[in-house]
């Protein structure tokens, strides 16, 4: 909305999600990612979307395909930079938490401490055998793990326990939970 104005975007799929920055309005498709700044709409991404995650700080807008992430730098309303990382897992999920960055393939987790260490390795956390992740999610500035049956938060190295679902709590449909910039 630009003044007293609608203005129409260029965007014609179904937009699943978007995300303010100070670079602008980040619009998800299935398999387009556009930023609109200025009255302008810039596709800056194309290709399979997994999963993404936008870290504030750092300006780094992560994207996990098949087999890889793919990490791209906004500087001002462009694309500044973008690295690559080839984990050994196939990311289904990603969470850039602080400068760390989580990824799961719904059984095993592991955090890189930082993309751009020259042998960029993930380090294995160790989760409970039987609890399949579903989703990864930052809430009151601590990165929290879903499972089918509880919830779980990381902290201090380790995985804690934090709470059993049962139907007086969730239906067990867990679809997508962002911090505000407050951590809440």
């Amino acid at each position: 909305h630009t003044g007293d104005r609608f203005i129409k975007t260029p965007i014609t799929d179904f937009c699943y999600l978007l995300i303010p920055t100070f670079h602008g309005l980040l619009a998800f498709t299935n398999d387009k990612i556009s930023l609109l700044s200025n009255e302008q709409c810039t596709t800056i991404y194309n290709g399979k979307i997994l999963d993404q995650s936008w870290n504030e700080k750092s300006h780094e807008l992560y994207i996990s395909e098949p087999d890889k992430i793919k990490i791209l730098t906004l500087t001002g309303n462009k694309i500044g930079d973008t690295t690559y990382l080839l984990p050994s897992i196939n990311p289904l999920k990603i969470k850039s938490f602080d400068s760390e960055l989580w990824i799961t393939n719904g059984e095993s987790l592991y955090m890189y401490k930082t993309v751009y260490s020259p042998d960029k390795k993930p380090v294995k956390i160790d989760t409970p055998q039987s609890n399949e992740i579903n989703e990864l999610f930052t809430w009151q500035n601590k990165l929290h793990i879903l499972t089918a049956d509880k919830i779980y938060s990381f902290s201090d190295g380790q995985l804690n326990y934090e709470k059993s679902l049962s139907n007086d709590f969730c239906n067990g449909e867990f679809m997508n939970l962002m911090d505000d910039n407050e951590g809440n």
